[in-house]
């Protein structure tokens, strides 16, 4: 009954629907419940593990955590061809397509669910970002490139870690905001979402919290709120990780050409990472 008048509504604006691509999700083993009164097929065809509404997987976990791990897949498979292009218009297109893809999902999936896929997406990020640099990865392009511009990084966000879990959350809360004002007869309902689990990612956060706690940033502005201490101690964590291995390797010079490169092309000067009279490793223009 649902189902056809579904149709009834739908016919009333002029527009068809194609009954192959609709579906109808239950419970599993209610499948039987839902055929019609008078016997014959469903109208709209029934499965009982899991649909995508909206480029989002809902179901059961197994079926949320086998989809998310295809699309997050799909969205990373293109990356090797960005060695055929040039390197500005690669690191173009990692900015603002293939980096930003994953963002939607973060926000709308609960993270234990995408975290292995994320971890490889981020992995294949930073294999893509070496390749166009023309170089092989290393330890320090995977932690610059999540670094912030203005701090000689390439502004390439992880989607493995604590950003994505506070997506999350920032998404529910949003959206329970909502229920509680405009929908009250829907929030009876949201006694029974689950718990969002988090901190079981790459612990940047709650390393950068402990950095903060022992005092070891000694020049950490304390008057800033929580969040904003976090990300500034997980920055200059991931500097000193730099720093202490060019200090164990004697290099002059970061393996960070496609810094450079990106920097000279996008803002007219060189940002090279390197030592200067024996001091640390410093961001320098010229």
């Amino acid at each position: 009954m649902l189902a056809q008048r579904s149709l009834e509504i739908i016919g009333e604006t002029r527009m068809r629907v194609k009954l192959t691509k609709c579906k109808t999700l239950v419970h599993p083993g209610r499948s039987e419940k839902v055929r019609p009164e008078g016997g014959g097929d469903p109208l709209f065809r029934v499965v009982e593990d899991g649909i995508i509404v909206l480029g989002n997987p809902i179901g059961t976990e197994e079926y949320r955590r086998d989809t998310l791990s295809q699309l997050v897949e799909e969205m990373g498979r293109p990356l090797p061809a960005l060695t055929r292009v040039n390197p500005q218009a690669a690191y173009a297109l990692l900015q603002f397509c293939f980096n930003a893809r994953p963002c939607y999902i973060t926000r709308v999936s609960e993270p234990h669910l995408y975290w292995p896929a994320m971890r490889a997406f981020d992995d294949a990020i930073n294999l893509a970002i070496a390749a166009t640099a023309r170089t092989t990865l290393t330890p320090e392009i995977a932690m610059i490139r999540n670094l912030p511009q203005r701090l000689g990084g390439l502004g390439l966000p992880r989607h493995f870690g604590p950003q994505s879990e506070k997506a999350c959350l920032a998404s529910r809360a949003l959206t329970l905001a909502y229920i509680t004002e405009h929908r009250q007869d829907l929030q009876s309902g949201t006694e029974k979402w689950p718990e969002i689990e988090v901190g079981d990612s790459d612990g940047s956060r709650f390393r950068a919290e402990i950095v903060i706690e022992n005092e070891e940033i000694e020049d950490l502005d304390r008057t800033l709120p929580d969040d904003v201490q976090t990300v500034i101690a997980e920055h200059k964590y991931n500097w000193m990780s730099v720093y202490k291995h060019l200090l164990q390797t004697g290099r002059r010079e970061a393996p960070c050409g496609m810094v450079s490169q990106w920097h000279q092309q996008r803002h007219g000067q060189v940002a090279r990472l390197a030592w200067r009279r024996g001091r640390p490793l410093q961001v320098s223009s010229g």
